[in-house]
C-alpha cells in the first residue's frame, strides 16, 4: 500500500512539474511581426520566438515578396519584369525566377497569356465602371495557350503575360521555404485574408472561416503547417448594379465566373492550395461537387442558393483533435 502511494506521489509531482514548465515556457514566447503591401494586397507576417533575434527573417521575407511584386508588375517597368517582356518586340533570355513561375503555370495548365483581359476587368472593379458590353469584350483577344519556352526564351507570337492568379501563393511558398531553411517553425502569414500557418507553440492554430454573405463565422479550422485560401471573401467581391462579382475571369465568356458564391480550400500543400481553390471556383456546381469528393484538400463551398457544401477532409480540419 505504501509503495503504491509513493508511486502516485511521484507521478503527481512529475505532472505538476511538467505543467509548470509548460506554463513558464509559454511565457517566454513573444510575437514579432511586419506589415507591408505586395501585389496590391495587405501582407502581415508574424513569427513567434523565444530568442527574439528574428527581425532579419521578417525583413528578408518582405524582400522576397517585393522582388516578385516587381518581377510580375505589368504596369510599371523594372529590370526584365513582365512589363518589359510584354512590351518587348523580340524576346531575350528570361529571368530565372520568372521562367520558374511560367513553368509552374504551364504545369498546372493555367493560361497566363491574357494580361489585356485581366487588366481590363481590374480597371472596371478598381474604378467602379459600368459593366462592359458584348461589343467591348469582343474587341479583347483571348489566348487559351500555354507559354512556350525554348532555350530560356519565350517563343509565343503574342506575349501578354499576367501572373495575378498565381503569384500570391507561389511567392508565399517561397517565403515558407526560406523559413524552413532557417529553422523558423512558428509563424503566420496573412495575405489579404488568406493565411499560411506554421506551428503554434500552444498547440493547433484556430482560424475562423467567415460567411461572405453576412460576414458571420461559419466554423473554425484547426491545424498547423497548412494553407487556408478563400475565393469569394467580402474583400474579393465587387458590387456593380447590385450584383456581386469576383475578379476571376472566364476566358470563354470573358466575364467573371459566377458558378458558386465562395470556395475555401485547406491543405498542407501550400504551393498548390490556392491554385486548387481557383480551379474549383471556375467549375460548374456539378463538376465541383464531384471533384471535392476525391481531392486531398479540405473544401467548403457555398453555392448560389447560399447552401454550404463541405467534403470529408474539411470536416476533419474543422474538428478539434483531442
Amino acid at each position: 500500500m505504501k509503495r503504491n502511494t509513493i508511486v502516485v506521489i511521484i507521478v503527481l509531482i512529475t505532472f505538476i512539474g511538467v505543467n509548470l514548465w509548460i506554463h513558464l515556457d509559454k511565457k517566454n514566447w513573444k510575437e514579432y511581426n511586419i506589415t507591408f503591401k505586395a501585389f496590391d494586397k495587405d501582407v502581415k507576417i508574424i513569427i513567434y520566438d523565444k530568442e527574439g533575434d528574428v527581425d532579419k527573417y521578417l525583413e528578408q521575407a518582405k524582400k522576397i515578396y517585393n522582388k516578385y511584386d516587381q518581377l510580375t508588375d505589368t504596369k510599371k517597368k523594372y529590370k526584365n519584369n513582365l512589363y518589359v517582356i510584354n512590351h518587348r518586340k523580340k524576346q531575350k533570355e528570361l529571368n530565372e525566377d520568372l521562367k520558374d513561375m511560367i513553368e509552374f503555370a504551364n504545369k498546372n495548365n493555367i493560361y497566363i497569356n491574357n494580361n489585356e483581359l485581366v487588366t481590363y476587368w481590374n480597371g472596371i472593379f478598381t474604378y467602379e465602371r459600368p459593366l462592359p458590353t458584348k461589343e467591348e469584350l469582343d474587341k479583347i483577344d483571348v489566348r487559351k495557350e500555354l507559354i512556350n519556352i525554348e532555350n530560356n526564351t519565350i517563343t509565343n507570337e503574342i506575349v501578354d503575360i499576367n501572373m495575378d492568379y498565381i503569384r500570391e501563393y507561389y511567392v508565399t511558398n517561397k517565403v515558407v521555404d526560406y523559413f524552413k531553411d532557417n529553422k523558423i517553425d512558428n509563424y503566420l502569414i496573412n495575405v489579404d485574408g488568406n493565411v499560411t500557418l506554421g506551428k503554434n507553440y500552444e498547440g493547433d492554430f484556430s482560424t475562423a472561416i467567415m460567411n461572405p454573405i453576412n460576414n458571420e463565422m461559419m466554423n473554425i479550422v484547426y491545424g498547423n503547417n497548412i494553407s487556408i485560401v478563400s475565393i469569394g471573401k467580402n474583400n474579393t467581391y465587387y458590387t456593380i448594379n447590385g450584383k456581386r462579382y469576383t475578379n476571376i475571369i472566364n476566358l470563354d465568356t470573358k466575364m467573371p465566373y459566377d458558378n458558386v458564391l465562395s470556395v475555401t480550400s485547406v491543405s498542407s500543400d501550400i504551393l498548390n492550395n490556392g491554385i486548387n481553390a481557383y480551379k474549383i471556383f471556375s467549375m460548374n456546381l456539378k463538376d465541383s461537387k464531384d471533384y471535392i469528393k476525391n481531392t486531398n484538400e479540405g473544401v467548403l463551398l457555398i453555392n448560389n442558393k447560399q447552401k454550404i457544401i463541405i467534403n470529408k477532409k474539411y470536416k476533419m480540419y474543422s474538428t478539434k483533435q483531442k
